[in-house]
Order: structure tokens, then sequence, then C-alpha cells
């Protein structure tokens, strides 16, 4: 079913996260099958529409896998968050301190819930992002060097100081 989840995504441009996680195995021992096996799946996409597809994907999936093994497949929502869209000022702000620099700069969508996100529901937000080796992030092993560090914190400060000044 993780295997089907994450073959789901494939289907969609960008591609959505479904990060399947806190997997909890009745009995949870290494020599016998399990009776009763609880994951959840935490899906993200930029288009409310896109992911309801994505959950009809991955629930058709997992209900198929289900019937073809002889098991039973049942599901719950315990959480569902609309699709966060950042303020176009604020984009447009940080793109130009950006250039202005001379500091390469894509737009990118980010599938974490960031404080950002809450803080959008209230006032004009923004995200800045900074590369990190092997594109690790959210991950104890996420590393950025200084010098990126330094980019981003700039672009941070010219956006504030363009801010200001207005």
């Amino acid at each position: 079913m993780t295997d089907a989840i994450s073959r789901a995504t494939l289907d969609f441009d960008p591609i959505p996260v479904a990060t399947v996680a806190h997997i909890r195995v009745r009995p949870n021992s290494r020599n016998t099958i399990s009776g009763e096996t609880m994951f959840t799946i935490d899906s993200r996409h930029p288009d409310a529409d896109v992911l309801l597809e994505l959950e009809h994907a991955m629930i058709g999936a997992c209900e198929q896998i289900a019937k073809e093994s002889g098991l039973s497949f049942h599901y719950k929502h315990t959480t569902i968050a609309a699709p966060v869209s950042f303020n176009e000022g604020c984009i447009k702000a940080i793109r130009k301190a950006a250039k202005n620099r001379n500091i390469p700069c894509i737009d990118v969508y980010s599938g974490a819930g960031h404080d950002a996100c809450k803080l959008a529901q209230i006032t004009p937000t923004g995200m800045i992002f900074v590369p990190c080796e092997h594109d690790i992030s959210h991950n104890e092993r996420e590393n950025a060097c200084p010098e990126d560090l330094a980019a981003g914190t700039q672009v941070l400060m010219d956006v504030m100081i363009d801010a200001a000044n207005r």
C-alpha cells in the first residue's frame, strides 16, 4: 500500500507530497504476521482539487490491494488543511530582492506546514528558502552552507527595508 500511495503521486504535476508514517503493526513481532496495520498519510499539494483526486487514487489503490489480499481496509480523516497561497506582493518583493543582488531564485511549492501557513491567514506572507546539501531538509542531516544562509538573510533584510520604506 505504501508503494501504491507513492506511485499515485506520479500522475500529477507538480507532484504532490504523500508521506506514509506513524505505522503501527499489531502484534509488533518480527516473526509474526500482523493481524492489523495502521498508518497515516499526510498529503499536500497547492491545488485542493488535485488533493481530492490524489485522495481518491490512494484510497482506491489501498482498497484494491486489500480486496486482492482478502483483507479489510478502513480509513478516516483526522485533519484536513486547505492549501495555502502566499501573498503575491510578498513573492514579488522576494524575487526582486534576489534579482537586485544577483542571487539565483526559483519559485518552489513547499509541502511542509510551516508557521507561515498560519500567518498567511491574518497577514501578507511569503517564504524564503535556501538550498540544502543533497536537497535534504526537515531532517537532522539538513545542512546549508554559510554563504547560502547569508544570501537568504540578505534577501529577507532587503524585503523588510523595502517594505519599511513604502
